[in-house]
């Protein structure tokens, strides 16, 4: 019995759509509404110091146009910074003269929840001890929100770390000891002289993106943004059209005042 193998080539051609991952984000970015857009452009811009993020929303009310028959806003439920606070100590502290200077201190606090006044001249206006005082802001900062009675940012975002106990470990690290490394973008340097790996450090430096540098804002609001519409729906003539609200959508800008700079300083 004989068999007989034979051997043909043939030659066929498809055509398939290889994304890049320039399209790949195009696209990703596509599905997000405007909040969520300004939130990842945002991320972006924590590492790139040449890029800046402007919100028109995010505008004071005052300072909006108007006349436009446009309002997005409800009233807004939360109370004051202030006596989210005070509910706070009546419930938790006794009526002592250490609840008097921790009630003091709060009606000091600027509506972020930063506390503008140095040690030195909260002791030039009340008669209490060092010592006192140092116990009344411990008691201030461990009230919530978490960060407030904080002196400055660097302050703030290690209240925050500090008082969290699911923080990420070299979150503290970074703010304590490489606050000014981070502001100014040196995240290289942080990581070599932290030893961190790439998944490491970039755990790290999400839960710092997370934190809140104006902790009181949200209970100081008398208005809040409750519903962003990006399109327009208007009928003419018994037909709707459908427009896009361009002026809600976040704008992507070039830090001229960043790069000016550092280009000084290339040219040296």
């Amino acid at each position: 019995m004989t068999m007989n193998q034979g051997f043909s080539l043939n030659q066929t051609q498809t055509q398939r759509l290889a994304l890049t991952q320039g399209m790949r984000q195009a696209i990703a970015m596509l599905r997000l509404d405007a909040l969520d857009l300004q939130d990842y452009l945002e991320n972006i811009s924590m590492e790139n110091p040449l890029m800046n993020i402007k919100m028109p929303l995010m505008q004071p009310v005052a300072s909006r146009p108007t006349g436009t028959g446009e309002s997005y806003q409800i009233r807004d439920t939360h109370g004051s910074l202030f006596a989210y606070l005070l509910d706070q100590v009546h419930l938790t502290m006794r009526k002592t003269p250490l609840r008097a200077l921790v009630v003091y201190l709060i009606n000091q606090l600027e509506p972020s929840g930063y506390l503008p006044l140095t040690d030195d001249q909260i002791l030039q206006q009340v008669a209490v001890s060092p010592v006192m005082l140092m116990d009344a802001k411990t008691l201030l900062q461990q009230l919530d929100p978490p960060g407030v009675g904080a002196h400055d940012l660097q302050e703030c975002l290690l209240l925050q770390t500090e008082n969290d106990p699911d923080a990420v470990p070299a979150a503290a690290s970074i703010l304590r000891d490489h606050f000014q490394a981070l502001k100014d973008h040196r995240w290289t340097a942080i990581q070599k002289k932290l030893g961190l790996n790439d998944t490491e450090f970039g755990g790290a430096m999400t839960y710092i993106r997370s934190l809140s540098a104006n902790p009181g804002l949200p209970y100081n609001h008398t208005q809040t943004s409750y519903v962003i519409p990006e399109l327009r729906v208007t009928s003419q003539d018994g037909k709707l059209s459908l427009t896009l609200i361009r002026h809600n959508q976040p704008q992507v800008v070039f830090a001229q005042e960043t790069y000016d700079p550092a280009e000084a300083i290339h040219r040296c």
